[in-house]
């Protein structure tokens, strides 16, 4: 709850700010705010805004689709930008196998 305020508040700040048309040393001293908390601010709910870079964390585990393939009986499993047609009497190691290199670092 406190978190939810000071960010709040912090963004009424930030918003303020930049409709003051000041740099960030004059404002600060107007609003009584050390320029050191201004930037801790600006920088912590601008992390909190932006998605991050690259794929997600995803301890080990990646997200994956299956879609239904026209085929009975077959499935079409998308991977990132990869997809692997899977129809009856698969290889069942073989699948395993490619799906563990797709999740691997590339070389």
């Amino acid at each position: 709850m406190v978190n939810a305020v000071l960010h709040e508040e912090w963004r009424a700040r930030l918003e303020s700010f930049s409709q003051a048309g000041k740099t960030v040393s004059a404002w600060c001293a107007e609003q009584e705010i050390p320029v050191h908390q201004f930037h801790y601010w600006r920088r912590r709910l601008a992390d909190l805004s932006t998605p991050p870079e690259g794929p997600a964390p995803h301890d080990g585990w990646l997200a994956v689709a299956v879609v239904p393939e026209s085929a009975p009986g077959g499935v079409t499993i998308r991977v990132g930008g990869a997809a692997i047609e899977v129809h009856p009497g698969f290889d069942v190691a073989l699948l395993r196998a490619v799906v563990q290199a797709l999740g691997s670092a590339p070389c």
